[in-house]
């Protein structure tokens, strides 16, 4: 599976970045720049297991989704298909109930 081309915005620290992919990549920067996030969004949408795993270290989508963005959108294009995701901020109402359960289960 090649993929051509990669389409990131709202994603964690990532507003908006488009990579086109060569045959060897590397990526490089400073630490917190959005290195793993570009491997962590093409991974979530391309369905390896990673919502698990991102579920531990961020229990709520919304922890997914750039703090100045309404919405996380990742496409990943293929040689033979499109792939991708559409990650949209929970209303407060959704989220309370769920703030409330995790604040009673820690009080415990």
């Amino acid at each position: 599976m090649k993929i051509k081309d990669v389409e990131i915005s709202g994603f964690k620290g990532i507003s908006k970045l488009d990579i086109r992919p060569k045959q060897i990549n590397l990526i490089v920067g400073k630490n917190n720049t959005g290195k793993t996030s570009i491997l962590e969004a093409i991974n979530l949408t391309l369905g390896v297991d990673m919502f698990r795993m991102q579920r531990k270290y961020y229990p709520h989508v919304a922890n997914l989704i750039n703090i100045n963005a309404k919405e996380a959108k990742v496409v990943v294009k293929l040689e033979s298909e499109n792939k991708y995701i559409l990650l949209t901020r929970p209303e407060l109402k959704e989220i309370l109930p769920e703030f409330k359960k995790e604040l009673l289960d820690k009080i415990k």
